[in-house]
């Protein structure tokens, strides 16, 4: 029997993966080719054969150049991974083996790179992974890593949202909205969810939403004129907002007295995040006891796996949006630029041992 450290399965031959050759537009940037092998796993890694991997607008942004955390071209993108344990580094031996299911967030090799989820096999922090537990998918649990893990955080750490409030999210048919649905209907809270296109709208009240909110459903006046329409204008106790800019700015005036806005995102801005500050009347505060909070954190481990089992028992229902195969991922980068999709975007890995995976599912 081979002793952790070693390569517990065969490597898949001529290991294909999405490679960040520079900095710059995911266009020009980002190329389908061979993956440099592994090699040495790291401390407290995995090495896994990756079934999904989820897209998040902070893997555009790194691609860019445009986000907080820089990478150092090549890369493999994309951070949230979910998949099977081929390989345990010695020091996680004692927690990990191979065949296990797990999600978690990509690792550096030993030379700084980051091996993400696009690509057949890639590293994961050990100290990052949950069990995906019986019956459900891969898909649901990447969902779980970064868009559950940060909106469950904004509602019940930062928010504080209670049972029979009433939450509005904006952009909430987009993967964090998806997530704010699902969490605070759980939570039993009531939802106002507001979106652009009857699409979205028709997609969100699937997912649990009471009301549902198109933008410009107002006329001229637009968004104002349509919260006061549905009778949820001065009554909101809770604003999610992933989006920013104007649409922010009104739902803030929405608040009802000793609401909470939740500033968690500016993905109006694009790859421009600056472009969509909002411009708040803050002497609401004042009058109105409201506040603005900023959500800059994570559930953490605990609360993922409580919500790996509140899907495995039907209580969460995370949204995903069509799947993209790994030779397509330009297609998945292009829906996620521009805010088309509904719910998570994810890219499954087509590789030789697929359907050793997808069986599991």
């Amino acid at each position: 029997q081979a002793t952790a450290g070693q390569f517990l399965s065969h490597p898949i031959a001529m290991s294909k993966a999405v490679l960040c050759d520079r900095i710059g537009a995911f266009a020009d940037s980002l190329r389908l080719g061979v993956a440099p092998d592994i090699g040495t796993l790291p401390k407290g890694s995995l090495r896994v054969r990756v079934a999904c991997a989820g897209l998040s607008f902070p893997d555009l942004l790194q691609v860019e150049g445009k986000y907080q955390i820089k990478r150092q071209p090549p890369f493999v993108p994309v951070e949230e991974v979910a998949g099977e344990v081929l390989e345990v580094a010695a020091d996680v031996a004692d927690t990990w083996k191979v065949g296990d299911r797990v999600a978690g967030w990509a690792a550096q090799d030993c030379e700084s790179k980051l091996r993400g989820g696009l690509a057949e096999e890639a590293l994961l922090q050990a100290a990052s992974c949950q069990r995906i537990p019986d019956g459900v998918r891969y898909e649901a649990a990447v969902a779980l890593e970064r868009n559950y893990d940060v909106t469950h955080h904004a509602l019940h750490r930062v928010a504080r949202l209670q049972r029979g409030e009433t939450l509005l999210i904006l952009g909430a048919s987009g993967a964090c909205g998806m997530a704010a649905i699902d969490l605070a209907k759980a939570a039993g809270a009531r939802v106002v969810a507001c979106a652009s296109s009857v699409e979205k709208l028709e997609a969100c009240r699937l997912a649990g939403a009471d009301k549902t909110i198109d933008y410009e459903s107002g006329g001229k006046d637009g968004f104002l004129t349509a919260l006061k329409a549905e009778r949820v204008y001065g009554s909101i106790d809770v604003v999610f907002d992933p989006v920013g800019g104007k649409y922010a700015e009104t739902a803030f005036k929405a608040l009802g007295f000793g609401g909470r806005f939740v500033i968690f995102g500016f993905a109006a801005g694009g790859t421009n995040p600056k472009a969509a500050f909002p411009n708040f009347p803050i002497n609401l505060l004042l009058m109105r006891g409201q506040q603005i909070l900023g959500s800059q954190g994570r559930a953490g481990h605990e609360a993922i796996q409580e919500m790996m089992n509140m899907v495995a028992n039907g209580t969460l229902k995370p949204v995903y949006d069509a799947s993209y195969r790994l030779d397509g991922f330009r297609k998945a980068f292009e829906v996620l630029a521009s805010r088309k999709a509904v719910g998570k975007v994810v890219v499954t890995i087509d590789c030789a041992d697929q359907a050793t995976l997808t069986s599991k599912l």
